[in-house]
């Protein structure tokens, strides 16, 4: 009975892999065909498969598995953008059937996060910057800014404090040069966030980021990239 359990265990744990594996191949490959038509539509520039721009490399840190599955760019004098289709992975608890007919819980498995990802590229300079939700731990034990990295800077990450204080006790913002970031919360910036309108976002190396977790949804990401160049704008010039 014990060698029965042990088998029906080990089938169960092949048969959701192949599983897992077979929905994520069709999530990558409907993301990138509704990806290309939605570039194609706008005029945008669609990119198949892996990115290897500096955004790539940010996004990446501190966060297993990361890939950008499909991307599309944008170049004018008045716009330079990218938007991006990326996923990385997490620990998660594999269900499997027990003796009884039912499930229990065993051992872990690795799950997909899927971000939806907009990137301006701004002229001129800019302090880095990087401001998110203040959020107690999720329940997998992550802290929330790790699903998007931190600043990478050879100098520390100092706090940011605007000075409004219900922003400053709802909002984590950081960067290296704490008093030149300052200026860029302005108050339609906080205004925002405070509003629910604006939630993890980061300024680094002059590329304007805003990172969404969910899968690609059209209208969504029209929503993102206005809502990113409404950010850009927003922003206090340096």
């Amino acid at each position: 009975m014990f060698v029965v359990i042990v088998v029906a265990i080990i089938a169960a744990g092949v048969r959701d892999r192949r599983r897992r594996w077979r929905a994520a191949a069709a999530k990558v490959a409907w993301c990138t065909e509704a990806l290309y038509g939605w570039s194609t539509a706008r005029g945008w520039r669609f990119h198949p498969g892996e990115a290897t721009a500096p955004w790539r490399d940010r996004l990446a840190v501190g966060n297993r598995g990361f890939t950008v599955h499909c991307s599309a760019s944008y170049r004018s004098p008045e716009l330079a953008a990218t938007v991006a289709i990326c996923s990385y992975q997490v620990q998660g608890t594999r269900i499997v059937p027990d003796q009884s007919g039912g499930t229990q819980r065993s051992g872990s498995v690795k799950v997909p996060v899927w971000l939806t990802v907009v990137i301006l590229h701004l002229p001129g300079a800019w302090p880095n910057l990087h401001v998110r939700r203040h959020e107690p731990l999720v329940d997998d034990g992550r802290w929330l800014p790790a699903r998007f990295g931190e600043l990478p800077s050879p100098a520390p990450i100092r706090p940011v404090l605007s000075g409004h204080p219900a922003f400053d006790a709802q909002v984590r913002a950081g960067s290296p040069a704490p008093e030149a970031a300052r200026t860029l919360l302005t108050r339609p910036i906080i205004d925002a966030h405070l509003n629910r309108q604006l939630d993890t976002w980061s300024l680094c190396d002059n590329d304007l980021t805003l990172a969404t977790e969910r899968t690609f949804e059209p209208y969504a990401l029209d929503r993102d990239v206005h809502l990113a160049r409404w950010l850009s704008a927003a922003l206090r010039r340096p």
